[in-house]
């Protein structure tokens, strides 16, 4: 929800308005939004199982691989990297990785201790707090990307992460650990959730561009998710 409403909103504030490919955030949203209902109809009845991490992690594999037969990602131009250079990227990519791992480490023990100290819930603290510190890494990626004329990269990136967080991102940790969640939270956020991605995939879609008007939409999008967040809390 945060990187598609509130992430995606600000870029045109940030750096202008855009072009948007349509099938690129076609097939994409509509998972991400099929992918959502699930995540919230399985965590439903309070327990992630082994069995429904590994229908969302299929997911993902499944998702994967049709996107990658599209016609419109097979025929994509492949990017260059100047020779001698590719080496160095690699490293500096993981190094990079290594960093944003333990930084997010530490916030989500700090995030917890928060939530302890202020007697609030857990998924509510995350859902407005560290949702936001995660998916700042999305928005420098994104404006930086833009900057430097890679729609289709920045694009990609947004959705590609939410795609990854509704999939395998929220599956591998009870594939191994069978997890106990709040089922209130999950199934409503979830369901919620869902036709709301499914708002912002339709009409970046339907108009291919990306301007203040759909920016502030999003950004409306974002903010009505507190009092339905807030009231169960």
């Amino acid at each position: 929800v945060t990187q598609l409403t509130l992430v995606l909103g600000i870029l045109p504030f940030a750096v202008g308005s855009f072009a948007v490919g349509r099938q690129r955030v076609l097939w994409v949203g509509l998972a991400t939004t099929v992918v959502l209902a699930l995540a919230g109809i399985l965590s439903g009845d309070g327990r992630l199982s082994r069995l429904d991490a590994a229908l969302l992690v299929g997911s993902w594999a499944l998702a994967t691989v049709v996107l990658l037969t599209r016609r419109h990602v097979a025929t994509d131009p492949a990017m260059v990297v100047p020779t001698g250079r590719a080496g160095r990227l690699i490293l500096a990519t993981l190094v990079s990785l290594a960093f944003v791992g333990g930084g997010a480490t530490v916030t989500v023990t700090a995030v917890i201790r928060i939530a302890e100290s202020f007697g609030a819930p857990e998924f509510l603290v995350s859902f407005f707090g560290l949702a936001i510190g995660t998916s700042l890494p999305e928005l420098v990626v994104d404006v930086a990307a833009l900057r430097a004329g890679e729609r289709d990269l920045a694009i990609g990136d947004v959705f590609g992460s939410s795609l990854v967080d509704s999939t395998l991102a929220l599956g591998l940790g009870p594939l191994l650990f069978p997890t106990a969640v709040t089922a209130t939270y999950g199934l409503v956020a979830g369901l919620a959730a869902a036709p709301m991605i499914l708002c912002v995939t339709l009409v970046l879609a339907v108009r291919r561009r990306h301007d203040r008007w759909s920016g502030i939409l999003l950004l409306v999008l974002y903010a009505s998710f507190y009092p339905v967040m807030l009231g169960l809390g």
